[in-house]
């Protein structure tokens, strides 16, 4: 029966995502569960507390404190794995990759941060329809670098475009397997605006993974991007509107360029 068999084969592409973010659900919910412990407080004290601005900026700090362990957890647990099945799909011939290409690829995820960030700056100073909180220079900058802007990526390039997009490739087209492992992707982000973030961005993370035959590449790409972050947004959003028009119309170009440079080389 056909259509039982597509349910068995898409709840296999969807059972390592899922159990992923439970993981990371379940140890945030764990860390918090200390953390309303040593407050010391009754249950209705506890639940007055728990809505107050106070006790978010002081989870906060807290999460934080313990970020670099909880992510240092998930490698632990999930790398060895994603790695064990990626081999399943792992092209048999090794691609090296040059320093030009390293240079390239850098640049592509640069110019993605400042393209998707100033676009979403300039919207945001016409139509207000966030209020931002700029990244800055903390005692937890180095720590949500090695986090967010190198761990995180490696994990998530090995899940989605190693494990997820390869295993819908076995019973969906390429476009469609493009497709739905970019919805995916953005699915397990934690606000529309990064899911829509997420979904164009995993297009293109595909392409390159697709064009270089290795996971490297997309790697490459994602870790200069999230790390872009931490280093550049804060100057975008205290830009002028006109300074932040020429950066984006700038990193468009570079964008273009860049990527028709990766695409055209064999």
């Amino acid at each position: 029966m056909r259509g039982l068999d597509y349910f068995k084969r898409m709840a296999k592409v969807l059972v390592w995502p899922i159990v992923f973010v439970v993981s990371q659900i379940l140890f945030l919910g764990i860390f918090t569960f200390f953390f309303n412990l040593n407050l010391n407080m009754n249950s209705q004290e506890l639940e007055t507390y728990i809505i107050t601005e106070e006790y978010r900026t002081k989870l906060i700090n807290y999460l934080n404190d313990y970020k670099l362990l909880i992510t240092l957890i998930l490698v632990i647990i999930f790398l060895p794995i994603f790695i064990k099945l990626y081999q399943k799909y792992k092209p048999k011939e090794k691609v090296n990759l040059t320093i030009r290409d390293i240079s390239l690829l850098s640049i592509l995820g640069i110019t993605i941060f400042f393209i998707f960030n100033t676009g979403l700056v300039i919207f945001n100073h016409l139509f207000k329809i966030i209020e931002f909180n700029p990244i800055i220079f903390s005692e937890y900058f180095f720590v949500s670098i090695l986090c967010t802007g190198i761990m995180g990526p490696i994990l998530e390039e090995y899940l989605f475009r190693g494990i997820v997009y390869n295993e819908l490739k076995t019973f969906e087209s390429k476009k469609n397997a493009t497709i739905l492992a970019s919805l995916i992707f953005a699915l397990v982000h934690t606000n529309y605006i990064n899911m829509i973030y997420a979904f164009f961005i995993s297009f293109i993370l595909i392409k390159i993974y697709d064009k270089y035959q290795t996971i490297k590449a997309s790697f490459i790409v994602h870790i200069f991007l999230n790390t872009s972050n931490f280093l550049f947004f804060r100057f975008i959003v205290y830009n002028h509107f006109i300074v932040n028009s020429f950066i984006l119309v700038g990193m468009i170009i570079i964008f273009i360029c860049t990527f028709r440079k990766i695409i055209k080389e064999n």
